[in-house]
């Protein structure tokens, strides 16, 4: 007979590994520091930036390929689109966004986190050369 910890499902694995995680104690500690805050930003940006340098011309290929199939599925009737319910799913609804709203949050947002958005863009820049 199997023993009941051996046979534990995956979703109890997880959930159980979450817990004994416990981000939310991690973000408190990382976030009481600038220094670490920023070099934990700058990490992240690295990571961002030499990977996208690496991985970018197969991921738009990928995804373009996959565009054009979906295109060519609808233009044959197989596959049904609702273009309208999709992109007001991404958020790109035309009626309820301006470009101007979009600037004006963006630039609130980065002048309200400027230690972060620094030092993720310089971690981005050298992780791109890098790359």
């Amino acid at each position: 007979m199997p023993n009941d910890t051996m046979t534990q499902d995956a979703g109890g694995v997880v959930q159980d590994y979450m817990r004994r995680l416990d981000l939310d104690t991690w973000f408190a500690k990382i976030s009481q520091s600038p220094a670490t805050f920023a070099a934990v930003c700058f990490g992240g940006g690295f990571a961002i930036g030499f990977l996208f340098k690496r991985f970018f011309k197969f991921l738009l290929f990928t995804l373009l390929i996959a565009f054009g199939v979906i295109l060519f599925l609808h233009y044959k009737n197989m596959v049904i689109v609702d273009w309208v319910a999709l992109s007001q799913y991404v958020g790109l609804d035309p009626e309820q966004i301006r470009l101007a709203t979009a600037i004006e949050v963006t630039w609130h947002w980065i002048s309200h986190h400027s230690l972060a958005a620094i030092s993720t863009a310089a971690g981005f820049i050298v992780g791109y050369k890098l790359g």
